[in-house]
């Protein structure tokens, strides 16, 4: 074989053969390729084995270890979006899932993540409708954005306790320190507290949680993420103890039976409004919004009742309609003298009327 005299070389011929070197090098590298017969497309990168595709019909399917004494080490981007799988068996030598690898595997009841899985990509999981439970192993270091979203029978992410990286409590995903919540599964429902370690709410953290009726998020948290409450169509109270945080927009977009945010009376950074939701400030979450229950009612007047705090000063409203947003003090100011406040209102014949009770600073 000859050896060339690079010194006897023009710049330009050893550029060409530095480019030639680099085709070689990546050609090498990509190496062979080929289909299984259950449908895994797969190619050799390096001295490892990604699968990069999937043409079977679905049902069960098992990922090898290795293919031609190659290591499978990664599971590729979309491949097993829309696939109707019903199992998938990972080996442990896999170390990466790729971004939206099993997308609306709706038919995946479960799935086990190996041990030595070190990132799960971008919607890896989402829209499993299926999925259940899942448990992430105290080797995985990359989650993904929205990696678990729209998994509508979703109630627990489980995280080792090795886990250097991530942590979970009472099924909800968040960083190791718990400053950052994740992930809240779809499946959860009723009343949720964000804990106070909480800090930043993640992009899409609750959405879909259509079970979800009620959430109070401590005054840490100074973040929420895009659509984080996004189509929770039976949350009903959101009840702010803190300052009005910076948001990713459209936070509760399509949470249709939910018409106002409370405050804790005396946070800042408050207005009328909160993402186009009407605000209110109130004394405590929890408890709150006031309940107001008509006790009787006659031709021309009514009586109702409402939940309040004691020694807390309330206005009572009315509006003839919702949308001018226009409201008419009823009386003066009442200092509430137990839990419950009773009180008598005139009304007209045939006129259509709106009341709130509003706690006052």
């Amino acid at each position: 074989m000859a050896i060339m005299n690079i010194a006897n070389l023009s710049i330009r011929q050893i550029a060409s053969a530095l480019a030639a070197l680099s085709i070689i090098v990546a050609e090498s590298a990509k190496g062979q390729s080929g289909e299984l017969s259950n449908g895994l497309e797969w190619e050799q990168i390096g001295n490892a084995i990604e699968i990069y595709d999937y043409k079977g019909t679905g049902g069960a399917v098992s990922i090898p270890a290795t293919i031609s004494n190659l290591p499978v080490t990664s599971i590729g981007e979309y491949v097993f979006k829309y696939s109707p799988l019903t199992s998938i068996t990972i080996p442990g030598t896999v170390t990466n899932i790729g971004e939206d690898a099993f997308f609306n595997c709706t038919n995946l009841p479960s799935v086990t993540i190996p041990p030595g899985v070190v990132s799960i990509g971008t919607g890896a999981f989402s829209s499993c409708w299926g999925l259940t439970n899942v448990m992430i192993p105290g080797s995985v270091a990359s989650i993904g954005q929205i990696a678990f979203v729209y998994c509508f029978d979703l109630t627990e992410i489980t995280v080792d306790a090795t886990n250097s990286y991530y942590s979970s409590l009472n099924g909800v995903l968040f960083d190791k320190n718990q400053t950052t919540l994740i992930q809240c599964p779809a499946g959860i429902g009723g009343s949720y507290a964000v804990p106070d370690t909480v800090t930043s709410i993640g992009e899409e953290a609750f959405a879909t949680c259509n079970g979800l009726t009620s959430v109070t998020i401590p005054g840490s948290v100074a973040s929420i993420g895009e659509n984080a409450f996004a189509d929770c169509l039976s949350l009903t109270n959101a009840c702010f103890e803190g300052n009005a945080p910076s948001d990713g927009g459209y936070i509760f977009s399509e949470d249709t039976a939910l018409s106002v945010i409370y405050y804790v009376n005396g946070a800042s950074g408050w207005g009328t409004n909160f993402e186009n939701i009407p605000t209110l400030p109130c004394a405590q979450c929890g408890g709150l919004p006031p309940i107001i229950q008509i006790t009787s009612q006659s031709t021309h007047s009514f009586t109702f009742s409402c939940s309040t705090i004691t020694n807390q000063l309330y206005q009572i409203q009315s509006a003839t309609n919702l949308v001018s947003g226009i409201w008419t003090n009823l009386g003066n100011p009442i200092t509430a003298t137990n839990s419950t406040m009773i009180l008598s209102e005139p009304i007209a014949t045939n006129m259509q009327q709106f009341y709130r009770v509003v706690l006052l600073p």
